[in-house]
């Protein structure tokens, strides 16, 4: 494949916004830990990330190799925003002097939110669709020994 020295075409539309650069990004964590019982404590982490950027592709079919032209400027379009919402509980108890053993149970996109992560960009038929989605909700126990 030829690089964008190489093949000045590459560079049509290529000024503009970075795929990989969200507009706002916020994150908020934040753990309660009741006086009882003793070791328990739950934990909340909160994250917004606007859109990814994308833009309109053509492939040309009749030369070789088939060159993806950007017919927009790089980053013109913009995914829907990510808002995901975590969750862990956690139960410690002292084993030793030394250490401490604990349970958790974490839920991972506690809302079962589904966003697009990425669209299929080249015109035609499937110009827009989706082509992979967030993460569905997950839950995970799991245990440690701290010493």
């Amino acid at each position: 494949m030829e690089g964008n020295w190489v093949n000045p075409n590459r560079l049509i539309n290529a000024y503009g916004h970075s795929p990989y650069d969200p507009t706002h990004e916020l994150k908020i964590l934040g753990t309660v830990r009741p006086a009882r019982p003793a070791g328990l404590s739950a934990s909340a982490v909160y994250r917004f990330i606007s859109g990814q950027t994308w833009e309109r592709l053509v492939v040309v079919r009749d030369l070789s190799p088939r060159p993806r032209i950007r017919v927009e400027p790089t980053g013109s379009r913009r995914l829907d925003p990510e808002s995901m919402l975590d969750l862990r509980i956690e139960q410690a108890w002292p084993v030793t002097a030394l250490g401490r053993v604990a349970i958790y149970v974490d839920a991972l996109n506690f809302m079962n939110r589904g966003v697009a992560k990425s669209v299929y960009g080249v015109s035609g038929s499937s110009f827009g669709e989706p082509m992979a989605w967030s993460d569905p909700r997950t839950v995970r126990v799991g245990g440690r020994l701290a010493f």
